[in-house]
């Protein structure tokens, strides 16, 4: 009993010291451990040569170490907006940034948000006009002017912008930053590619003072999952008349390939296979650049061998676009083309089973 007694004793004599020793090493990490970086915005409008202010992302997250794609926060308008554009129906499994668009008594509303990269540099649309106001545990950065209105701020990893088009007050920018559920984001779903509505939307006001929008061309929607057995389009020979002048490579995952022709005049027969669309919005017709962005009606519905497509024709370039199962085809010609000869040098390609090397990234390089 004697020897019970004292090995008790002994127990409670150990268990303090092991609650000190504990505890001096709980304080020792708290003291010395490094502080997680907090991402924050800081005003350089002071050294900027133009004219307006800019904001900086300061942030331990570097452009090379994001991962597509970024979760999509949902957003909701306040009550009275219509809403233009849904990020939901562009999102892919490589989009890194969203753009919602709303509407409203003339009143356009851009809700955007990308990664925080760090050093990235947010233009305001105003000049040393801002307030910050610390609402919600966030610091937004507010402006309002006489045409432009917005706020930012950072939401986790995110970078958010609401951008007005026409005169908003504080409080009710912050009420769009309510709309933003940071709680829940989404990831893109799974869908067929498609073609669905986009908005040209226009900086400034016109006559009448309202902002200048209108419904100008057709997009590419959907997030299709890769498929089984990779395809690609090409032609079966080289198109009559033309000379293969060689691939067309990009250097990221192989993903976007094709082959130029030139006829005798010079003019570029380009056959291009997009396997994703990695930006938004996309604009269904890479050459408007052709027509300075205007004249969209010169854009019609096609097929080509039964798959759902968009032609533009112009004198001075057309473009014929189609989608495949998990990519898109552009066949552009930069020079004068029937609408005719468009679409039968695009039932000229075949369908083929895509090269194994061309998937490979370091092909592209």
């Amino acid at each position: 009993m004697a020897r019970q007694r004292t090995k008790k004793k002994l127990l409670w004599i150990l268990i303090p010291a092991a609650v000190v020793v504990a505890a001096g090493a709980a304080l020792t990490f708290w003291l010395t451990r490094e502080e997680e970086p907090q991402a924050y915005l800081r005003d350089i409008s002071s050294y900027d040569d133009i004219t307006n202010s800019v904001l900086q992302v300061n942030s331990p997250w570097e452009w090379e170490e994001q991962d597509a794609p970024l979760p999509r926060y949902p957003s909701t308008a306040p009550e009275g907006y219509e809403q233009l554009l849904d990020s939901g129906d562009l999102a892919n499994r490589f989009s890194t940034s969203y753009t919602d668009v709303y509407h409203k008594d003339g009143q356009i509303v851009y809700v955007e948000q990308s990664y925080a990269w760090n050093q990235d540099e947010v233009p305001l649309l105003t000049y040393a006009h801002f307030e910050t106001v610390e609402f919600g545990g966030r610091e937004v950065f507010c402006y309002t002017e006489e045409d432009y209105s917005g706020a930012v701020w950072l939401e986790g990893n995110h970078l958010m912008e609401v951008l007005v088009y026409g005169v908003m007050e504080r409080d009710d920018l912050l009420a769009w930053v309510v709309g933003v559920d940071s709680q829940n984001p989404v990831e893109p779903a799974v869908r067929p590619l498609e073609f669905v509505s986009g908005f040209h939307i226009q900086a400034g006001m016109d006559e009448s003072g309202f902002p200048r929008w209108e419904t100008q061309f057709t997009s590419i929607g959907g997030n299709p999952a890769p498929a089984e057995q990779p395809t690609q389009r090409a032609f079966a020979q080289v198109p009559e008349g033309f000379t293969l002048q060689g691939e067309v490579l990009d250097s990221w995952e192989g993903q976007y390939f094709g082959w130029e022709y030139r006829d005798a005049q010079g003019n570029r027969l380009v056959l291009e296979n997009r396997a994703f669309s990695d930006y938004n919005p996309v604009h269904t017709i890479g050459i408007r650049y052709n027509n300075g962005g205007e004249n969209w009606e010169n854009t019609s519905p096609v097929t080509v061998d039964g798959r759902e497509g968009r032609l533009y024709s112009q004198e001075e370039a057309s473009e014929l676009v189609w989608l495949e199962e998990d990519y898109v085809v552009h066949l552009t010609y930069e020079g004068a083309a029937a609408p005719e000869q468009m679409l039968a040098w695009g039932e000229q390609t075949l369908l083929q089973p895509r090269e194994e090397w061309l998937l490979q990234p370091e092909n592209g390089d």
